[in-house]
């Protein structure tokens, strides 16, 4: 067996800093990571401008989790969110597709998200592959 060992100089103290929500388990996970944005206008001037990916991103990986669960306690993908026991309780604007595909050996599940005129359907799969149907 290899194992990995971290080596530091016990000398120095170790200062971690981390931009991770308070619920996520780790500091590692891509989809806990916050979204930045860049503007030209001067310091609290700028406007954040929602994208549809955040929000599809975040419920998408919910949905990738719980498949995952899903899977170790029944050798099989969930075919449904309502399967899935999950019940979206956030922004009013996001409508969740109901119907998650079941593709040989793993699953697609879309989410249509909806913020003002902007309109966006995405989709994950098993191996947490996000993408936007155009």
């Amino acid at each position: 067996n290899f194992e990995w060992k971290i080596l530091k100089e016990e000398t120095k103290p170790t200062d971690n800093s981390v931009w991770s929500p308070h619920q996520s388990g780790g500091m590692h996970d891509p989809e806990s990571f916050g979204i930045v944005q860049f503007t030209r206008k001067p310091f609290g001037q700028g406007k954040f401008i929602p994208y549809t990916s955040v929000a599809a991103r975040s419920i998408l990986m919910q949905i990738y989790f719980a498949q995952k669960k899903y899977f170790d306690a029944y050798k099989r993908w969930a075919s449904s969110i309502k399967e899935l026991k999950l019940v979206y309780v956030g922004e009013k604007d996001i409508t969740l597709i109901e119907n998650i595909q079941t593709i040989g050996g793993g699953y697609i599940a879309s989410v249509e998200i909806k913020l003002g005129s902007k309109k966006g359907l995405w989709h994950i799969n098993h191996v947490s592959k996000i993408w936007h149907a155009r």
